[in-house]
């Protein structure tokens, strides 16, 4: 059987709680590694990478006129 191929359907908590379940590992994973040393101290996590949006405010070309 896969690993993402479910034995029977599951219900929208069910789903919810396995995938928290999993984040939660990850993430514990992601900071026993940083404890270690193994991660870089300087280094942010894989959801903060992110480079931060400048607003446009206005100037936006989402609100330029056609």
């Amino acid at each position: 059987m896969f690993e993402n191929q479910l034995d029977k359907e599951e219900t929208t908590v069910e789903r919810y709680v396995r995938k928290e379940k999993a984040r939660r590992q990850r993430r514990k994973k992601r900071r026993l590694r940083f404890q270690s040393g193994t991660v870089a101290q300087d280094s942010q996590d894989e959801e903060a990478e992110e480079e931060p949006v400048e607003d446009l405010g206005f100037d936006d070309p989402f609100f330029a006129r056609r």
